[in-house]
């Protein structure tokens, strides 16, 4: 019994390890930003990857839109930057 129970042990242990683990996403996350006159625009967002494959014109129309976003929405973000004067 005490091996059963062991054994048992091991098993739902290894399950709960394998579900567990983080894999990368499949299409590469990317951020960006820049100061326009006092304000910070930032964008996270993330980008389809090609993976070697022919996108335009084979995958995707010339005439058709693709999507340029995965994985997540894009956020973008408007900051007011605040200057000290001298």
């Amino acid at each position: 019994m005490k091996n059963l129970t062991t054994i048992l042990f091991i098993f739902l242990v290894s399950i709960t390890i394998s579900f567990s683990q983080v894999t990368p996403a499949p299409s590469p996350g990317a951020s960006i930003s820049q100061v326009v006159g006092v304000t910070k625009i930032s964008i996270d967002y993330s980008r389809p990857a090609v993976k070697g494959r022919d996108v335009f014109g084979k995958l995707v129309a010339f005439d058709k839109v693709w999507r340029t976003g995965a994985n997540e929405a894009t956020i973008i973000k408007f900051t007011k930057i605040r200057k000290l004067l001298l």
